[in-house]
């Protein structure tokens, strides 16, 4: 992606490092709820008021996800991806 990247992150304040920290989340949540950032940090900045400070965090790294396409397995998904297709103008493009 280029310029600002879009995905969910987070911050976590945690021992065991980021692996554990995503593996535990992925046993407790279905995979589209993990954030696509996870970001370990010592402690989580405060401003003067003690609410979080945004601004002092630092910026997430989103790594590329390599996504395989799957074609659709039934005539409706078919349809469907062929209808959702046209309207993007798409048609023909896959994978």
């Amino acid at each position: 992606m280029s310029g600002r990247e879009i995905g969910s992150s987070s911050y976590a304040v945690a021992d065991g490092g980021i692996g554990r920290l995503r593996s535990e989340l992925l046993r407790r949540l279905p995979p589209y709820m993990v954030p696509a950032a996870i970001v370990m940090v010592a402690e989580l900045p405060l401003n003067a008021n003690g609410k979080l400070d945004r601004k002092a965090l630092p910026e997430p790294v989103f790594e590329a996800v390599r996504r395989v396409y799957r074609a659709p397995g039934t005539a409706w998904s078919r349809r469907c991806g062929g209808i959702r297709d046209g309207a993007r103008g798409d048609e023909g493009r896959r994978g």
